[in-house]
């Protein structure tokens, strides 16, 4: 086929010259094969892939992963999207935040300050973190702290609260709290960790032998077949 393509005539090849050729670009496409192979696998072992981010609500109605939480009745969103998560929703377990973190077949809704907290306190062996928070929220809830009625502290604690989220000191005190568990829980975590080996050729040397191996076998058969016609 090769002569024929570039218009050669087919009469003045010999047998033996046609063999040679096939088998010629025979072993040059397997080296070609086996490299491509070589490197998808090189690629697929020293490439970390995660599964894409859920980010949305609606990504997260997509994902079919249920919901675990119980307060369902505080919402005024009759939206289909709040009304899909919610029939697949499923009440508090003791070990939620634990399912979603190790065995990722659930969805927890916990207030943000606490979702970032938790951030830094699941994390693998390699310092990722195991909770990932969605995006966009399921709702907005104002906090308030009860007083007697006419009590003379109302005024106080008003004020001092005010000065302090003013103050930026509340935000302050809250990254200290995230930072100082993330550095506790990275120390813990570098004690305890193996010291980690570079990849490197002499790690996949006997992948390396294997072909070698392969490549002289078949030189070897073909030089046997080669001399086998000549006598």
């Amino acid at each position: 086929m090769f002569w024929y393509l570039i218009g050669s005539n087919l009469e003045k090849i010999s047998l033996k010259k046609a063999h040679f050729l096939f088998v010629t670009a025979c072993l040059l496409f397997n080296i070609v094969i086996v490299g491509l192979l070589q490197g998808y696998m090189f690629r697929i072992f020293t490439t970390t892939t995660f599964y894409p981010d859920i980010n949305t609500l609606e990504q997260l109605d997509k994902s079919g992963l249920t919901l675990v939480w119980n307060l369902w009745f505080i919402f005024e969103d009759n939206s289909s999207i709040i009304k899909s998560l919610e029939r697949k929703s499923k009440p508090m377990l003791d070990d939620t935040v634990n399912s979603v973190a190790f065995h990722r077949n659930v969805a927890a809704v916990e207030p943000k300050v606490l979702a970032e907290l938790l951030t830094t306190m699941y994390i693998d062996n390699e310092g990722f973190p195991l909770l990932h928070i969605v995006d966009e929220c399921l709702t907005t809830l104002l906090v308030g702290h009860m007083v007697s009625k006419g009590s003379a502290f109302l005024t106080v604690f008003n004020n001092a609260i005010s000065k302090m989220v003013e103050a930026g000191l509340i935000d302050k005190w809250m990254r200290d709290m995230f930072e100082s568990t993330a550095t506790e829980k990275m120390f813990i975590l570098n004690q305890n960790k193996q010291g980690v080996k570079g990849f490197s050729l002499y790690d996949v040397q006997v992948a390396f032998y294997v072909i070698l191996l392969g490549y002289v076998g078949s030189v070897v058969v073909f030089l046997f077949e080669m001399l086998s016609d000549r006598w």
